[in-house]
């Protein structure tokens, strides 16, 4: 069942976003400016292994205390609006600078310009 696309207020704009699994460890986060119906305004790729579909080999791993190998931090609505932040001098360029529409959230946290379907 497909799920309608979210509204997010981001200093005084209007976004719509929407979450996708792309692999059972990658999902993709599409956001849409106000007035814009496609193609996607910007397009973000994101590491996340849910943790019902690695829950064997999660609770394998055991309580060591040691920093586990997966990214269980899902897209919220503040983190929704942290990436477009960072997004838009990237998809809005100045004069001079390349637009960019797709991008790789790094391990670090941090956007980075990508290529679609770079999966």
């Amino acid at each position: 069942m497909a799920t309608a696309p979210r509204r997010i207020q981001v200093d005084s704009r209007t976004f719509f976003w929407k979450v996708s699994y792309v692999t059972p460890s990658t999902i993709s986060l599409r956001v849409w400016a106000e007035g814009r119906a496609s193609p996607p305004w910007a397009e973000v790729v994101c590491r996340f292994d849910d943790p019902w579909l690695n829950f064997e080999e999660m609770s394998s791993l055991g309580s060591a205390g040691s920093k586990v190998p997966f990214e269980l931090e899902p897209l919220r609505p503040k983190r929704v609006a942290e990436i477009i932040r960072t997004a838009i001098p990237q998809v809005e360029p100045t004069a001079g600078s390349q637009r960019h529409r797709f991008f790789e959230l790094s391990a670090e946290g941090k956007l980075v310009p990508g290529e679609k379907g770079a999966l």
